[in-house]
């Protein structure tokens, strides 16, 4: 019923358009002479009843019908939180990293410690040895040293990489009992012969570590205490001559 009377309410306004503008068109509706004034009042009764008509059949928004739209609303919305919270957990979920070993953990650091190249194009990091005895790691680190111009210089940056292994393993909160590091050079004998071979080793034990103030200052920890801590266990005589 709606759209019939928005249909006749259409054609009514139609026809008074055409009709104030040519009112002899609908001569045949009117019994006397056709003016702009009965064509006016004809199709404008008609259109002011189609709009009555349409505002007594339209279906009225009841409150409850108000009170359900608002409750499938609130619904749509709770779903859509709900999908986007289970989209973030499931992120957080893929991003958490894997919770890693003892072993894998000391690994991890001393490959992030000695990543990349020496300055003989050699990787730095050789092997590395962690065995776990009572809940402990037992840690032994081979690496390639870089060569400077002079033993002197050379063994300072090699006490220098070595202070940054000890301080980032016993600052790491991991189980350690002990850390050797071999620090291994190219060396080459009376006869030219060439050969990678330890030029210094050094050991740390948690005993010693434990009484370090690691509170200290970095540099001062790094270059000053921990190479009046740790056991000497090896010093090429490559490294004495200057």
């Amino acid at each position: 019923m709606e759209k019939i009377a928005a249909l006749v309410f259409l054609i009514a306004l139609i026809c008074l358009i055409i009709g104030l503008i040519k009112p002899a068109l609908f001569k045949a509706l009117f019994k006397a002479k056709t003016s702009r004034k009965a064509v006016a009042l004809t199709f404008g009764l008609v259109m002011i009843a189609s709009v009555i008509v349409v505002g007594v059949v339209a279906r009225p928004v009841s409150a409850a019908d108000a009170a359900q739209e608002e409750i499938d609303q609130a619904m749509e919305e709770f779903i859509k939180e709900e999908e986007a919270k289970q989209k973030e957990a499931k992120q957080v979920k893929e991003e958490k990293p894997t919770s890693l070993t003892p072993e894998e953990a000391i690994k991890a650091i001393i490959q992030k410690e000695l990543k990349g190249e020496n300055n003989n194009d050699k990787p730095f990091l050789r092997d590395i040895n962690v065995a776990m005895e009572n809940n402990k790691a037992f840690v032994i680190i081979n690496y390639n040293a870089n060569e400077n111009l002079t033993a002197h210089l050379t063994q300072v940056g090699i006490k220098s990489k070595m202070s940054d292994l000890y301080y980032k393993l016993y600052k790491s909160g991991q189980p350690i009992g002990a850390v050797s590091v071999c620090a291994y050079m190219t060396l080459t004998d009376k006869y030219g012969n060439k050969t990678d071979d330890i030029v210094y080793t050094t050991r740390l034990e948690n005993e010693e570590a434990a009484k370090v103030n690691w509170s200290e200052d970095d540099s001062m920890v790094k270059n000053v205490i921990l190479p009046k801590v740790w056991s000497t266990l090896f010093l090429h005589p490559a490294l004495s001559e200057d």
